[in-house]
């Protein structure tokens, strides 16, 4: 009787231990799947980031130019004298 609630209980605790360990694999598949949206998130943030620095560097180039040009405009004679005669 002793060795049969010897092999009960072991069987009960074996049925829960298979039990916990599905459990973990399930989280495990989980933390898996999540780590990989993660990982796609962060590829498209690192290629919305290259965009924006590509279009910071065009938007800083035409800014230098439409002040060089600010510049070329505002050092004109014709400039000086419609700026005089306001």
């Amino acid at each position: 009787m002793s060795d049969e609630n010897s092999i009960e209980n072991l069987e009960k605790r074996i049925k829960i231990l298979e039990n916990e360990l599905n459990e973990e694999k399930l989280n495990y598949k989980k933390q898996a799947m999540e780590i990989g949206k993660l990982v796609f998130q962060n590829e498209d943030y690192e290629y919305e980031i290259k965009k924006l620095k590509e279009e910071n560097k065009k938007l800083k180039k035409e800014n230098a130019e439409l002040n060089a040009f600010k510049q070329e405009v505002e050092s004109s004679t014709s400039w000086k004298l419609k700026s005089i005669l306001k």
